[in-house]
C-alpha cells in the first residue's frame, strides 16, 4: 500500500515518478516495478503540494508551504531555492529557463538558475491551484476556483 500522496510528476522519459507524501523528502520511483530507487533528501520544505520535471528531465522543481526548491535530477543537488512563498502547483516553461508558480491569487514567473523573480501575473480573484504549459510553449494557462 501506498502512503498518501500528495504531489507527483512522471519524467519526460517515462521510467521514473517524483512522489511527494506530503513531508520533506521527495521519492524516485521506478515506473515500472513502482519501487523507490533513491530519495531527494530535505530543503524541500515541510508540506511539499507540488512537483514537476523540467522537460528534458535533468531538473525538478518542488513547491512546498515554506518555498520552491530546483534541483538537479540525477544528483539531487540544490540549484536554487526561492524562500517565503507557498506554491501548490508549478511548471518549466521557455527551455527550462523559467518556473511557473502558483502562489495565491497570483502566477508568478522565476529564473531557474537564480531563483530571481521575473514578473507577475495577475487576473484571478481566488487561489491559483493549477498552472500548464503547451508542448510549444506558445500558451500558458491557469485556474482557479
Amino acid at each position: 500500500p501506498f502512503p498518501s500522496i500528495r504531489a507527483l510528476a512522471l519524467s519526460p522519459d517515462g521510467k521514473s515518478l517524483l512522489v511527494s507524501t506530503g513531508g520533506h523528502d521527495l521519492d524516485v520511483m521506478d515506473v515500472l516495478s513502482l519501487k523507490r530507487t533513491r530519495q531527494l533528501l530535505g530543503e524541500a520544505g515541510d508540506g511539499v503540494e507540488a512537483v514537476c520535471f523540467s522537460s528534458e528531465g535533468s531538473l525538478v522543481a518542488s513547491g512546498s508551504h515554506s518555498g520552491i526548491v530546483v534541483r538537479f535530477f540525477d544528483t539531487g543537488d540544490v540549484l536554487s531555492v526561492i524562500s517565503g512563498i507557498s506554491s501548490i502547483s508549478l511548471a518549466f516553461i521557455v527551455s527550462d529557463e523559467m518556473l511557473m508558480a502558483a502562489v495565491g491569487h497570483t502566477v508568478l514567473l522565476f529564473e531557474v538558475t537564480s531563483g530571481g523573480l521575473l514578473r507577475a501575473l495577475s487576473g484571478h480573484s481566488a487561489t491559483v491551484h493549477a498552472v500548464c504549459v503547451s508542448p510549444d510553449v506558445k500558451t500558458i494557462a491557469s485556474a482557479s476556483a
